[in-house]
């Protein structure tokens, strides 16, 4: 599994180039994902040293362009699939797989602590654009390998991608208690995405059953 690069400190995002794209270059990324434009997206992306690199992406972001949850919930390290999926850029996300981005990577929070990987993005750290469609998403990164059974923050007593989808185990929270976590640790677009999960789970047994059949 690829880990990331986060070797570098905050002035790194001040200069002209990071990990061989511009800051312009990452307004492109940003908005590209936002219209889940893939074609717009290719251009800085080819650019890209390292294609799993974790950018502290809220360094590069106008607060006036987003609600304070959305800017808040962009705190992160993170690598530009992370961000598709959260975004739910179906587009983007498909050319970012075919491109050969970690499905399984896990973003990182301020201390280099693994905290989320893709498919938690789009059950937990995710809102709604014009064209998100994080059911696609979903079934991209399912049939693409991502282990829906990851936990956050890597910890077993945590939960997987597939509780948040299918609303199992989820603790309550009243309300947040830091700048750095979501009001909410199961996001409404869980349940845009839980077709997908119940899809590919019956595929799934499916392909068991006939296995023991042969």
């Amino acid at each position: 599994m690829t880990t990331g690069n986060v070797e570098h400190s905050y002035q790194d995002y001040h200069s002209d180039i990071v990990n061989g794209i511009t800051w312009q270059d990452m307004e492109t990324i940003m908005q590209a994902l936002r219209a889940d434009n893939a074609d717009e997206l290719r251009a800085p992306l080819s650019k890209m040293t390292d294609k799993n690199y974790l950018f502290q992406v809220y360094d590069y972001l106008d607060p006036r362009d987003w609600t304070d949850d959305e800017y808040l919930s962009l705190r992160h390290f993170m690598s530009i699939l992370h961000l598709a999926a959260q975004l739910g850029s179906a587009n983007c996300v498909e050319l970012l797989v075919k491109e050969g981005l970690d499905v399984n990577l896990y973003a990182k929070n301020d201390n280099q602590i693994d905290e989320f990987v893709p498919l938690h993005a789009l059950c937990t750290r995710s809102f709604l654009e014009k064209k998100s469609d994080f059911e696609k998403c979903a079934e991209i990164l399912l049939s693409n390998g991502a282990d829906y059974t990851l936990r956050l923050f890597n910890d077993p007593n945590r939960q997987s991608a597939y509780e948040f989808a299918m609303g199992i185990n989820i603790p309550q929270v009243k309300k947040r208690s830091t700048l750095f976590e979501p009001t909410s640790l199961r996001n409404k677009t869980a349940d845009l995405v839980k077709p997908a999960f119940e899809k590919f789970m019956k595929a799934q047994e499916e392909k068991s059953e006939y296995s023991l059949d042969m």
